[in-house]
């Protein structure tokens, strides 16, 4: 009995807990519902607005994949084999034709230079002595103390001597052309890309040491859709503005030059000599645009970038409103739309036609006249001929 007791007080306490979690449920949901009442009705009595103007605006594009190229790099090898005994530059150094990048040591070679060098030494001691025999033999000859083939003899084994010297002196030039190689030096003006040894690498004729190249100058493509290419190029733009976020640049291997610095952002770039392909008029759903940047303060590295932004270096004054207004049309009468209103303050949903964007505004091409407005924030709660309030934008 005393169980049976238990149990019933035990469902009827969980009966209970179930009861007030639900009346606790109800409650919020009722002041949650009231709440939002309020923000809508509050949102209803007065909505913001702006006119259709003329302004100046220039033409952007974001979130924009970029690839920078450099118009020439070498690999600078090795000519002959041997280890890396001192590396001279880092990434990043700008070197001249003729500096010293590293040293190589050949242990053999220098022997045989040495050896070269020995014999060479030896040969001379020889020919001073059959000098001396040849001096000696012309002067018995006119005494007639040797024979004309004695003399002839010693004349021909000074004349050997000397050729043989001439062969040691070419076998040693050669020798030091070789050694001249253990010195690495750069062969024309440019930056250290990248490194591929350190010291004590063992080089074979061939192996590159590292990579030199030419950055203030880099060639730039950029990947675009067929929005993107018509809003960049719709007025005929010759030049381009280019700007990358920050942290895609915190990792610069390369020194500043700081006259570049004080003339231009770090993050902002000129971009001429622009080519589209294909052509904008070809119906194709992507494009490649190409252009040169001057990269004088060595900020950007040949490489890969995105989330890079494009806009246009000048303006241009059309008829605009604020990217906001603008809506994704959705009926297949348009691809955009704005919510319109009339004098009395009727909401009109009117397809429009944009044009060239940058990030407040929006050109429209067709759809608006100068003076027309337009909501810019949108509830789902409005349809169309609904009369609202309106505050307008300065």
């Amino acid at each position: 009995m005393e169980h049976e007791k238990k149990l019933k007080f035990f469902f009827v306490a969980i009966i209970l807990v179930v009861v007030l979690l639900t009346i606790f449920g109800i409650m919020i949901n009722v002041i949650s519902n009231r709440h939002i009442a309020q923000k809508l009705a509050e949102d209803h009595d007065t909505l913001k607005g702006a006119y259709a103007e003329y302004r100046e605006i220039n033409s952007m594009a974001d979130n924009v994949n970029m690839a920078a190229s450099m118009p020439w790099s070498v690999d600078v090898q090795s000519q002959i084999d041997g280890t890396v005994t001192h590396v001279l530059v880092k990434h990043g150094d700008i070197v001249k034709a003729g500096d010293i990048l590293c040293y190589v040591e050949n242990k053999n070679l220098e022997i045989s230079v040495a050896g070269a060098e020995a014999d060479i030494s030896e040969a001379r001691i020889n020919l001073r002595n059959l000098e001396l025999n040849v001096n000696r033999n012309t002067q018995l000859l006119t005494q007639e103390a040797v024979s004309q083939a004695e003399y002839d003899t010693s004349v021909a084994q000074r004349d050997a001597m000397q050729d043989h010297i001439a062969s040691l002196e070419t076998k040693k030039a050669g020798l030091m052309e070789q050694q001249n190689k253990l010195v690495v030096r750069a062969p024309q003006d440019g930056v250290v890309i990248r490194i591929y040894t350190k010291e004590g690498t063992y080089l074979s004729p061939g192996r590159a040491i590292l990579l030199l190249g030419k950055t203030d100058n880099l060639q730039v493509r950029f990947g675009l859709s067929l929005e993107q290419a018509q809003r960049l190029l719709h007025h005929g733009a010759k030049e381009l503005i280019m700007e990358i976020p920050d942290e895609l640049l915190s990792y610069r291997i390369y020194p500043l030059d700081k006259e570049y610095v004080k003339e231009q952002a770090h993050n902002v770039f000129s971009i001429k000599n622009l080519r589209l392909t294909p052509d904008l008029d070809s119906g194709a759903s992507s494009y490649t645009l190409y252009g040169e940047v001057e990269n004088g303060g060595q900020y950007l590295e040949p490489t890969t970038y995105n989330k890079v932004k494009l806009y246009s270096s000048a303006t241009h004054k059309v008829l605009s409103v604020p990217r906001e207004a603008v809506k994704k049309a959705e009926d297949n009468q348009g691809d955009y739309c704005v919510y319109l209103l009339d004098d009395n303050n009727r909401v009109m949903i009117r397809q429009v036609v944009c044009g060239i964007k940058n990030e407040n505004y929006v050109e429209i091409l067709d759809g608006l006249q100068q003076g027309d407005r337009v909501l810019l924030t949108t509830r789902s709660f409005i349809q169309e001929g609904e009369q609202v309030k309106l505050s307008m934008e300065d």
